[in-house]
């Protein structure tokens, strides 16, 4: 892994931007990122992981966004709100 990146953790959010596995899929394709789930016996809460790295802009170095949710979809929504804070903070690209 390269050391330049930073690392986000994100959390469950309660309400998902991203209402359908489908919509899930086809934004971690867009951006190019990841999903994981865990291989637990059945009693076992399922847990998915999304990972999602955002490009450098504006002179700063990319992030590797680390989410986290009980379903594809929570996972891939809360990767995708952090992929907006990202890009909301960084401003506008010349």
């Amino acid at each position: 892994m390269n050391e330049n990146k930073e690392l986000v953790f994100i959390g469950l959010q309660e309400e998902p931007a991203i209402i359908t596995e489908a919509e899930a899929l086809g934004w971690l394709h867009q951006v190019d990122g990841s999903i994981y789930q865990n291989s637990q016996p059945d009693d076992v809460e399922s847990a998915w992981v999304a990972v999602v790295q955002t490009p450098a802009a504006s002179g700063r170095l990319g992030s590797l966004i680390i989410a986290f949710g009980e379903s594809l979809t929570d996972a891939a929504s809360a990767a995708e709100e952090q992929w907006e804070r990202y890009w909301s903070s960084i401003g506008p690209i010349h």
